[in-house]
């Protein structure tokens, strides 16, 4: 599954199962809601975030609510692969 890039509208990556995509957006991920247009934040459990964003069908991503409550979690690229530290 290919990397898609693009610097407003985030960058899709494959999750570990490689079933579903990440969405890396600023610096946080966010995860798809069922295959349906919605992504929510990646701490949406764990740190109860409310971040959440679009993705429409176009590629375009809205912004619906980017404060987060929790910093960033940091990433390196290495063979166009990101791991998470």
């Amino acid at each position: 599954m290919p990397i898609v890039r693009d610097l407003d509208n985030g960058v899709l990556i494959p999750s570990k199962s490689r079933k579903k995509l990440i969405l890396l957006l600023d610096g946080y991920t966010y995860y798809q809601n069922n295959f349906s247009c919605n992504w929510y934040c990646g701490s949406k459990r764990s740190k109860l975030c409310p971040a959440r964003v679009k993705r429409l069908q176009s590629g375009e991503v809205v912004r619906i609510n980017v404060d987060h409550n929790h910093e960033p979690p940091s990433f390196y690229q290495r063979d166009g692969i990101f791991v998470r530290l």
